[in-house]
């Protein structure tokens, strides 16, 4: 599995690239009933500006807490099932709903807007938690892959960039990006299809717990491809 440090620089990467707006077909999977404000969409344009990584989103290796999953992972639907990868003119929308699955309320970051929630000058900002929300691909030769994803930020700066989810509560997130692959060697297979996992890593802030990555039970098939020449 990908480290936490390499995930974020992954999707940071992918990020620094503008996108044209658009709208993503309807879910595969039918909505679990989910209030609206439990729905986040960040599929829109995020430029920001390159950041660099402070120690927080690196998990505490050595940890004597218990480890735990805290979420069940859907991945409720794609905005495309054939897509190319590393194409600047291609972008996949993507819906996952979390399920808060232990006995405690937990809080997760509910914003992409990284210079508004964590300001450079705050080093970092107050109450600062981050997650990251990825689809995976497993490779039978090369192993699990990250494909897309989106990261997201909360801080008491901005308390409407902090949600708080009780035990069994769902939430959805909507994101969308580049999909891209680094290794070569899984790319010189394509076009080839692969089943899409979603998974949500979130910084551990918890004195009693670790959070270790929730990862979806489902997968959604998509036909992966090359870049236009």
């Amino acid at each position: 599995m990908m480290g936490r440090l390499g995930v974020f620089i992954a999707i940071s990467l992918i990020a620094g690239v503008s996108f044209r707006p658009i709208r993503g077909q309807p879910s595969q999977v039918g909505h679990t009933q989910v209030s609206p404000s439990n729905i986040l969409d960040v599929s829109g344009e995020r430029p920001g500006r390159p950041r660099g990584f402070g120690g927080y989103v690196v998990t505490v290796p050595h940890s004597t807490r218990p480890v735990v999953a805290p979420f069940r992972v859907t991945l409720l639907g794609l905005s495309k099932t054939a897509f190319r990868l590393n194409d600047a003119r291609e972008r996949l929308v993507f819906e996952v709903m979390l399920e808060n699955t232990t006995s405690d309320s937990i809080v997760i970051p509910w914003s992409d807007d990284r210079d508004t929630v964590d300001p450079e000058d705050q080093n970092p900002a107050p109450g600062l938690i981050d997650g990251a929300l990825t689809l995976t691909i497993d490779d039978p030769d090369r192993g699990e892959q990250m494909v897309v994803g989106k990261l997201l930020f909360g801080s008491q700066l901005v308390p409407s960039s902090l949600k708080e989810v009780h035990p069994a509560e769902n939430v959805i997130i909507r994101g969308a990006g580049r999909p891209m692959i680094f290794d070569g060697a899984t790319l010189a297979k394509l076009p080839r299809i692969y089943g899409l996992r979603a998974q949500f890593q979130l910084s551990s802030k918890n004195p009693k717990v670790e959070f270790k990555t929730s990862i979806s039970g489902n997968r959604i098939e998509a036909v992966l491809r090359k870049p236009r020449p």
